[in-house]
């Protein structure tokens, strides 16, 4: 696709451009904010960046100020969807809007810009930066850098290769970041692989930033202080604490009459609203959507109208093609959580294409965190750079993609969003097409997984874009309170417990796999619970229901259930129903019906 660079002048932003090239995207135009003039300090340079491109440069003073500094920008109230007036993101939007007008072929934009309807081009994201600079060195990029100081430094640039700043730089040792971030640097770097006209640029600047007063230097060593280191039952909902959980969320099946298939998701959608509504929530405080859908091939348009009433940081969810009854087309549960500030709730929602893990190919985030409850949406075989599934088709293939993008979704919060937690898995769905995949899954979850975590596998009718199989986890950051002797609220670490067990009465057989924390005053924690067999006998079923209810960690889990999602059979209370083809458990065992279970 013909794409925008934004240049800010750094090595990041040129060698970007590098990965868009190898990628198949061509670069038509080039654009950057600049300070007020009388304030620019080595401004000029990024003109001799776009000299070295062959391309035209787009420039815009910045007028605004940093004034949203929350994690999300902008609202999640579809209402309220867009920018924030007097931010300087408007004025990055103004610009780009500019660069749009003259070039309207254009698709895609170096490195992100949603708004406007291009796809962020970002190919560097999440990537360890000590083997990003080695990257560059082996590529033989060239920069000239200057690290910029207050006024009254000597004049002078630093021009040298890539592999000296990795030779000389001992970032451990000086507390630096490795590639410069943390102090006001200048890093031009010449796009030598971009097959456009090129020319050393190192000298025009050197000439260029001598002429400005506002001097820049080096920043040594010295500078530095060591640093420390079925049937279907109508919408239910239930509420526990801030949490609040909605299922078997589906059209009124009293009318069978047809219906557009938009007017049944906005139908689904006035549901959710009226429930949630009930607790004095919105749909922007929805964590986490499950949705059941009759055919894939509706999967495009129930997107557009279910983007229609999220903004920013829209829940994470999972879609799955099952067997719904007539006349059903669209089914829904989700779990909402009512946060008392900001920070309560946290979102990974990345658009742009990388090889860090795919960017979104619906209206979702990756993963939302609430109340230390990781919600990663599902996952499919994707190949990232590219959004494409793998070709030929391969299980194999995608089996390993889908746990990499899972893990790295929650080392990325774990690093960024409030960060310093390991966490751990609490439940895992692994969603299937193929009935003969089930072993071939099960043998990589337990290598990849390990035995303990909760887990179902299931097929289904159909996965997003034909996939073989599809990944959905809910994690804990392991982060905790407790109640000390003082009766106080005090911080703790939360390991996990798990446990599990198999047991027959009679003609039923039961299994049950739980996870919950321990030293925690919160309940969270989720289990499933297999069954299969019948029995006429009440005395029996009445056992199995004695025995699950004084089983150990169970019993929490089911005082405080919260979400429940049955695979497959009917039940009473707040229960989403969900046709399988088949239910598999890690010990070798199909089931009847299964019992997904999130308690708070």
């Amino acid at each position: 696709m013909k794409y925008i660079a934004l240049l800010s002048g750094g090595k990041d932003s040129c060698y970007n451009l590098l990965y868009c090239h190898k990628n198949g995207h061509k670069l038509v135009a080039a654009a950057s904010l600049r300070p007020d003039p009388a304030k620019a300090l080595g401004q000029d340079a990024i003109e001799f960046v776009a000299r070295a491109l062959d391309v035209p440069l787009y420039r815009r003073v910045i007028g605004g100020t940093a004034l949203a500094q929350d994690s999300e920008y902008g609202s999640r109230n579809a209402e309220e969807r867009g920018g924030v007036n007097g931010d300087e993101t408007e004025d990055l939007y103004a610009l780009l809007s500019d660069v749009k007008s003259q070039h309207p072929d254009a698709k895609g934009v170096s490195t992100s810009c949603q708004r406007l309807s291009l796809t962020p081009l970002s190919y560097l994201w999440q990537r360890n930066q000590g083997e990003l600079l080695s990257e560059m060195i082996m590529a033989g990029m060239k920069p000239s850098s200057s690290k910029l100081r207050g006024s009254g430094s000597i004049p002078r640039i630093s021009a040298r290769l890539c592999q000296k700043c990795d030779q000389n730089c001992d970032n451990t040792l000086y507390g630096s970041h490795i590639c410069g971030e943390g102090e006001q640097q200048l890093s031009i770097l010449v796009p030598t692989l971009l097959d456009q006209p090129y020319h050393d640029i190192a000298e025009d600047i050197q000439t260029q930033m001598s002429k400005n007063s506002q001097s820049p230097r080096r920043i040594e060593p010295q500078d530095f202080q060591e640093s420390s280191t079925g049937t279907q039952t109508t919408s239910t909902s239930i509420c526990f604490g801030n949490w609040i959980s909605i299922g078997n969320v589906h059209r009124d099946t009293r009318d069978m009459s047809d219906m557009p298939l938009e007017d049944e998701v906005r139908e689904c959608f006035h549901i959710l609203q009226r429930h949630l509504s009930e607790h004095s929530l919105s749909l922007s405080h929805i964590a986490n959507m499950n949705i059941f859908i009759s055919s894939m091939e509706d999967f495009a348009s129930i997107n557009v109208v279910y983007a229609s009433y999220f903004g920013v940081s829209p829940p994470a969810r999972a879609c799955v093609s099952v067997d719904l009854p007539y006349p059903l087309r669209v089914m829904l549960d989700c779990v909402a959580y009512s946060e008392q500030k900001a920070s309560d709730r946290q979102a990974l929602h990345v658009q742009g294409l990388s090889y860090w893990a795919p960017a979104n190919i619906g209206p979702y985030s990756q993963a939302i965190i609430v109340d230390e409850r990781v919600f990663v949406s599902g996952q499919i075989g994707l190949i990232p750079c590219s959004l494409t599934m793998p070709s030929p088709q391969s299980l194999s293939t995608e089996i390993p993609l889908v746990s990499q993008h899972a893990d790295r979704i929650v080392k990325a919060l774990s690093n960024h969003a409030g960060g310093g937690w390991d966490g751990h898995a609490q439940l895992i769905l692994y969603w299937l097409t193929q009935q003969h995949h089930i072993s071939y899954a099960v043998a990589a979850s337990q290598t990849l997984d390990g035995d303990a975590t909760p887990t179902l596998f299931l097929t289904v009718k159909g996965l997003p874009k034909d996939a073989l199989i599809e990944k959905q986890v809910l994690h804990h950051t392991g982060r905790g309170c407790t109640v000390d002797e003082e009766g106080d609220i005090a911080p703790v670490s939360c390991p996990p417990i798990y446990s599990s067990e198999t047991f027959a009465e009679a003609e039923v057989e039961v299994r049950y796999e739980v996870t919950c924390l321990k030293h925690a005053a919160s309940g969270a924690s989720a289990a499933v619970i297999c069954g299969k067999g019948y029995s006429n006998s009440n005395s029996n079923w009445g056992n199995v229901s004695s025995r699950l209810k004084t089983a150990t960690h169970l019993e929490g889990v089911l005082l405080r259930a919260l979400s429940v999602r049955m695979f497959y059979k009917h039940a009473a209370t707040a229960i989403t129903h969900v046709p399988c083809h088949l239910i598999h458990t890690r010990d070798g065992n199909d089931w009847d019906y299964a019992l997904c279970i999130l308690a708070t």
